[in-house]
């Protein structure tokens, strides 16, 4: 295998590369590529909008416009209107991904009469559902990430019933199977800690977990939560489950990952860190938790670290890197956006960014 680097620069959507390497060192020609990557990341997203998700004060969509956001091509935020528009907003401007948001349409997997079917996109972000899943539907988000997929849980504090018809967010959780399935359970009536108001410093630094902690769109260092619900972890169930952030001075999650068949599930107990602040009209009170601490890093991170790993780079021969050896004072990403270790690196391309500097580098294995 061969490893060649090339210099690029950023544009506005995308990356583009200039680089040159000797293509045959018997015949000692130089050859000279240019590379544009309009979506040099480009996951598939999908926001749900099923489950009555700006019931009361709630307002978690990215934009009133379903299923697709308008603008198109937003200037801010704000041309979004929803209180998690800055999270679609950051997925689509900064990583070039597609944004959609699910309604009109059911929760399906494997249906192709459906457009907007599970089983074409990545990940799948559900922020404080009030209505509970059907059995069919909680079959294809199961097959949906056993095959896969990323599926991002938000919830909110218990007897947060936002639309008075007997269920909230933790409770419906439960109900769908999350302690079974992917071995954590959100605390309920008679438990401790089922509303909590915290920041917390306490994260795991697992090796698993670094991609998280440390990911693409920066470290993090804290998680706030405003009247949020914290898990209890249940290895019984599934050996891959882990804690990234404690609820300080317990052994319980306020942000907690596993692993179900070929795909990864993130879980956050509080829809306030996804709050921007924004809402549509008429929405009161909101205010900004995605500046708060690191919440923004961590939901981006997290979102990133959800996106498949099946579509990154091809098959074929591997190469063995130390990045902290080989590439000093800079970090390593795949075409995704995952922050790269010391390892085994597949066939494809990398993004490499200096640590201190504006040069960046797309490396090529072959």
């Amino acid at each position: 295998m061969v490893l060649k680097e090339m210099v690029g620069r950023n544009l506005m959507h995308g990356v583009l590369c200039l680089f040159c390497f000797p293509y045959n060192i018997h015949m000692r020609r130089l050859v000279l590529f240019i590379l544009v990557a309009s979506r040099l990341f480009g996951a598939k997203i999908l926001f749900d909008f099923t489950k009555d998700e700006d019931a009361g004060n709630a307002d978690w969509v990215i934009d009133d416009n379903w299923p697709i956001p308008y603008p198109n091509w937003p200037t801010s935020p704000t041309d979004w209107n929803g209180a998690i528009s800055s999270w679609g907003y950051q997925l689509k401007m900064q990583y070039g991904d597609t944004v959609h948001t699910l309604y009109g349409y059911p929760i399906s997997y494997g249906d192709n009469s459906n457009p907007y079917d599970l089983s074409n996109y990545d990940v799948f972000i559900v922020p404080e559902p009030q209505d509970t899943f059907t059995v069919s539907e909680r079959n294809a988000i199961l097959n949906f990430v056993a095959n896969g997929g990323g599926l991002f849980i938000v919830a909110d504090h218990y007897a947060s019933d936002r639309n008075s018809n007997g269920w909230d967010s933790p409770r419906i959780w439960n109900r769908f199977g999350t302690e079974e399935y992917f071995g954590f359970h959100f605390q309920v009536a008679g438990e401790s800690y089922n509303s909590v108001t915290e920041t917390s410093s306490t994260l795991n630094y697992l090796s698993d977990l670094y991609d998280i902690i440390h990911g693409p769109e920066g470290d993090v260092s804290s998680l706030a939560f405003h009247a949020g619900d914290v898990m209890r972890i249940n290895t019984a169930y599934n050996s891959n489950v882990k804690v990234v952030v404690y609820y300080p001075g317990t052994s319980y999650g306020m942000c907690v990952v596993s692993r179900y068949g070929r795909g990864r599930v993130a879980a956050i107990g509080d829809s306030s860190p996804c709050d921007d602040g924004t809402a549509r009209p008429g929405n009161s009170n909101i205010y900004n938790g995605w500046g708060e601490a690191t919440d923004s890093i961590l939901f981006l991170n997290l979102t990133r670290w959800l996106v498949p790993e099946s579509g990154v780079g091809e098959e074929g021969p591997r190469l063995e890197l130390e990045v902290n050896k080989d590439y000093k004072n800079r970090v390593i990403f795949d075409i995704l956006g995952r922050r790269c270790k010391n390892g085994v690196f597949r066939r494809g391309f990398y993004f490499i960014k200096e640590v201190k500097g504006r040069k960046n580098i797309i490396l090529r294995l072959q």
